[in-house]
């Protein structure tokens, strides 16, 4: 089976070089380490049109919620910034037609209620993004390909909407005493990576097939959110799990309508 060169392995390679880095320099001592590497190490990665930022998702009547790294639409939602190059220290607002992904970054979950909010955080945010617009996905089927008389199309392509948000949670640092606890809604997060060596995905129960790792969240068949040890890969395949996402996103146009028509109408 092809690994395009071990490609995870790489990609875990060059963010944990990443994070040994500034640890060597500024041994994490400001709190915001882990996000803005984790910032600039994806903005090196992701084609042009993906923009990366902190802050928070906004609604058009200012809801507002989140305060880690958002993936946005940089050609079709231009952000607004008091200067012209980009500081991933200065926290932003990003409508939420504008948002493909949103990713929780921690330093460290040692403590059961740092994962707590942490994982609440990412509700509140997804709750917000499904507020936008949905469109149905025409290629999602609803109970998966079937191949001799077997469920085979697992983990899932496709979402039940075009333009569904993906969430995660990142944190470089992960005590295997803190229960993993996602409750089975469609705001929950969709991957946690867990330190350097351990992932939780969302598996889907298909059966006498038993249960299968899906990348979106599925209402037909979710049934948990399972932690399994990939030792020294995890940093990569959360990754390529999120390349994955955002090349199945497809974000609908926003609608300046209402802030045209509040902006130029005449209230006298």
């Amino acid at each position: 089976m092809s690994n395009y060169l071990d490609y995870v392995g790489r990609l875990a390679g060059q963010i944990e070089a990443r994070f040994k880095e500034i640890e060597a320099v500024y041994n994490y001592d400001f709190g915001i380490e882990t996000e803005v590497a984790l910032c600039q190490f994806l903005s090196s990665i992701l084609p042009e049109k993906f923009g990366i930022c902190r802050g928070f998702v906004i609604s058009e009547d200012g809801e507002q919620a989140g305060d880690d790294i958002i993936i946005y639409d940089r050609l079709s939602f231009p952000l607004i910034r008091t200067q012209s190059s980009v500081d991933f220290a200065l926290k932003l607002k990003v409508p939420i037609e504008g948002v493909y992904a949103y990713i929780e970054c921690k330093n460290s979950i040692t403590d059961q209620k740092v994962l707590s909010k942490a994982i609440q955080q990412v509700e509140d945010v997804k709750k917000l993004l499904f507020k936008r617009d949905l469109k149905e996905n025409p290629n999602y089927d609803r109970d998966g390909r079937e191949f001799n008389g077997q469920i085979r199309d697992w983990p899932r392509c496709h979402s039940e909407f075009t333009n569904q948000p993906f969430t995660m949670i990142f944190t470089r640092d992960w005590d295997e005493g803190v229960e993993v606890d996602i409750a089975n809604t469609r705001n929950c997060v969709d991957v946690l990576v867990l330190g350097s060596n351990h992932l939780s995905t969302q598996m889907v129960n298909l059966g006498s097939d038993g249960d299968k790792g899906a990348i979106f969240f599925d209402y037909a068949h979710w049934a948990q959110h399972r932690v399994d040890c990939f030792e020294g890969k995890s940093y990569g395949l959360g990754v390529v799990m999120l390349l994955q996402a955002l090349s199945r996103i497809d974000l609908l146009p926003i609608d300046w309508h209402g802030l045209l028509n509040t902006e130029m109408t005449d209230d006298e």
